[in-house]
């Protein structure tokens, strides 16, 4: 039975997977709030989890991705520990250089259960800025 539950708990991290703001809970067919609070101990899980395989973490960014919460200054796959997968993404290149912008849209604010978008910006992999 643990074997299963690991094996879904993975399963639904691959899925998901200011100074700073909160996660968004990105699952449309989640619409109890005692569901979004399950899914929230899930991705709390995983965080743990990459927390704990990534060591040299800087303690901000490690205090952050456990809050579900994203700082200016994270790479890709720490933004991604933290929030899980973008609904959408774009990239491009000018003069060699790389923007993308991940946008997570249809969010589920855990305190209101209100929906907003997350437009995340990030140059040669590093997140700037976001609205």
């Amino acid at each position: 039975m643990n074997k299963i539950l690991l094996i879904f708990i993975s399963f639904l991290f691959f899925l998901t997977s200011c100074a700073s703001v909160e996660g968004p809970i990105s699952k449309k067919h989640f619409s109890s709030k005692e569901n979004l609070e399950y899914l929230e101990e899930v991705l709390l899980y995983n965080r743990k989890k990459y927390v704990e395989h990534h060591k040299n973490l800087k303690p901000y960014i490690k205090k952050a991705i456990l809050e579900g919460r994203i700082v200016k200054g994270m790479n890709k796959a720490e933004v991604k520990a933290s929030w899980g997968e973008a609904t959408n993404s774009y990239r491009s290149v000018t003069n060699n250089i790389v923007i993308e912008q991940w946008i997570y849209k249809d969010n589920i604010d855990l305190a209101t259960l209100e929906k907003r978008d997350y437009y995340l910006n990030f140059r040669e992999g590093i997140l700037r800025s976001w609205q």
